[in-house]
């Protein structure tokens, strides 16, 4: 099920993608800012990925500790917007929230502090969400 699910966000993300011009391309990297060249986005917004998880955690019947295995294999992604995918599908299990949930973001931000800092967004949204 986590596959199944986890494959459905990123088919769904990319099958929504916005058509972007040349100017919001150029203004999305800026943003996106990364020395890694294969980080990139799709060109969502917050509200337009938290629909997309919303619907498809609405479909699948999902404990904490899929939405842990899903949100570790989105925020292992090159794609900003499946990294807020996996935080936004995450968040929907707060009331399960405990030290391993902190740990799950404590690990990454030791370990690849340099990667993770590919976007202040996504440092943001993790402390927000």
């Amino acid at each position: 099920m986590i596959e199944k699910i986890t494959t459905e966000i990123i088919e769904e993300l990319k099958t929504t993608a916005p058509n972007l011009t040349s100017k919001q391309l150029e203004w999305r990297n800026r943003i996106i800012n990364s020395d890694n060249p294969k980080f990139f986005g799709y060109g969502h917004t917050i509200s337009e990925i938290e629909k997309i998880i919303k619907l498809i955690y609405n479909k699948y019947p999902s404990s904490y500790e899929d939405a842990i295995n899903i949100f570790k294999n989105l925020a292992s992604s090159n794609v900003i917007e499946e990294k807020f995918a996996g935080i936004f599908f995450l968040n929907h299990f707060k009331k399960s929230f405990n030290k391993e949930t902190i740990d799950l973001f404590e690990e990454p931000l030791s370990k690849y502090w340099l990667l993770l800092l590919d976007t202040v967004n996504f440092l943001e949204n993790k402390c927000t969400k």
